[in-house]
């Protein structure tokens, strides 16, 4: 069987930041903790998963949808931090070396681009398959509510991929029991 796995960058990237120490650097001092924690990650989901498709969905720095619905939405988070945002460029160059499609879109979360994307290949070319996602926020994931989907989070970002069924993930989640996706249009 086909496997399409479709992974949050931006929530990747940011929990490889985090994971791992602010002296990982390269010999000209430019930081590369979360590139190196993302690179990791992105291995080991080729290794365990072996995908013939995968593709990577990044938030962008604009506003979204939901910010000009919602005032209040993510007003409690904080600002990105100078140190991982540099960090982001290097990630795009090791998927463009690698060949790996990278998806973003103004106005939309890459939430949003992977609840699509899943949403399209359930009645595309790869129909029928397994689509797992991989990413470390698993409450908003519109695709896992899809019964043809798994759920990979990974346990450890530099060591384990685990995967979740649709039943658990709804349990764990929280979400209803039926099986169906709701897309936000701009």
């Amino acid at each position: 069987m086909k496997r399409l796995v479709l992974i949050d960058g931006h929530a990747i990237l940011h929990r490889a930041y985090h994971a791992f120490p602010s002296t990982l650097k390269t010999r000209r001092g430019e930081l590369v903790n979360a590139v190196y924690g993302f690179s990791r990650m992105l291995l080991t989901v080729l290794e365990d998963l072996k995908p013939a498709f995968l593709a990577v969905a990044f938030d962008l720095p604009q506003p979204t949808f939901r910010h000009q619905e919602y005032v209040g939405y993510q007003i409690q988070r904080p600002e990105m931090d100078q140190e991982l945002t540099t960090q982001i460029e290097r990630v795009y160059q090791i998927l463009k070396a690698l060949n790996i499609p990278i998806f973003t879109a103004p106005g939309f979360e890459a939430d949003d681009i992977i609840g699509t994307l899943a949403r399209q290949a359930t009645m595309g070319p790869v129909a029928g398959s397994s689509h797992p996602t991989a990413s470390s926020d698993i409450r908003r994931r519109p695709g896992a509510r899809r019964d043809s989907l798994r759920q990979c989070h990974p346990l450890k970002i530099e060591t384990t991929v685990s995967s979740r069924s649709p039943s658990t993930t709804r349990k764990s989640c929280r979400f209803p029991n039926s099986p169906r996706v709701n897309f936000q249009t701009s």
